[in-house]
């Protein structure tokens, strides 16, 4: 009885004490593992403390470079300047026939772009504002208050980008083509050339140009809307382009 009941005791501690205390040790092992990981990971975060500040206020200088050169907001009467000046002022051989315009298309809002993608990415590239923009920051651009790092963070949801298409058919001669795409690559508001089809014309050394432009705009970064001031066009003109 003794051996049975001393057998007995002995399996009651193995089940109930010992198999216990080993499925904690593996609990409190598993537990380590992830916590060194973790010690691990927030060792790598301070010892990089110094180069990821350097590398945010870099970048929040980036992004209020951008904010800076982007129009709050692009109404039909500025589309209209754009190509009035485009005209009058700096290529008289344009002769445009017809206008078309479709305004403030949202294609960036909170963040997401329309075609579902989000704005940002895993990869790390080092773009200044000039290479997003594919042209020199214009210091002498309208500016806001400039953004910390974390009122950027805060106002990102609330940046809205807009997309105004312009359809324009004209006539010119072979140097007012230069001259059109050099204007509005050159143009101090956010626009690219969308797709350009040239024809011969019927007279002369005129060709038939259909072009597609789009402008961008920024909207929700807290500037105010300047109307355009347009000067020499009269009530009643039928076609201020002529």
């Amino acid at each position: 009885l003794l051996v049975v009941a001393s057998i007995a005791m002995v399996a009651l501690v193995y089940f109930f004490v010992f198999t216990k205390f080993n499925e904690k040790r593996d609990t409190v092992i598993s537990e380590n593992e992830t916590l060194q990981a973790d010690v691990t990971k927030l060792e790598g975060m301070v010892a990089k403390e110094d180069e990821v500040k350097a590398d945010t206020t870099t970048k929040t200088e980036d992004i209020n470079d951008i904010i800076s050169v982007f129009p709050s907001e692009t109404r039909t009467q500025n589309v209209i300047k754009t190509f009035y000046d485009m005209y009058h002022s700096e290529i008289r051989s344009v002769d445009i026939q017809t206008e078309a315009f479709n305004m403030n298309a949202v294609f960036f809002s909170g963040g997401v772009a329309s075609d579902g993608s989000t704005s940002s990415s895993e990869e790390e590239t080092e773009l200044t504002a000039a290479d997003i923009l594919g042209t020199a920051v214009d210091e002498g651009a309208e500016t806001v208050d400039v953004f910390t790092t974390e009122e950027l963070i805060e106002r990102s949801e609330s940046f809205i980008g807009y997309q105004t298409t312009v359809n324009l058919v004209f006539t010119t001669s072979y140097e007012g083509i230069k001259k059109v795409i050099d204007y509005i690559n050159e143009n101090d508001d956010r626009m690219v050339i969308s797709n350009i089809n040239i024809a011969p014309g019927e007279t002369g050394n005129r060709y038939n140009v259909t072009l597609g432009v789009n402008i961008y705009t920024l909207g929700g970064t807290g500037k105010d809307y300047e109307p355009p001031v347009i000067r020499g066009i009269k009530d009643g003109t039928p076609n201020i382009f002529r």
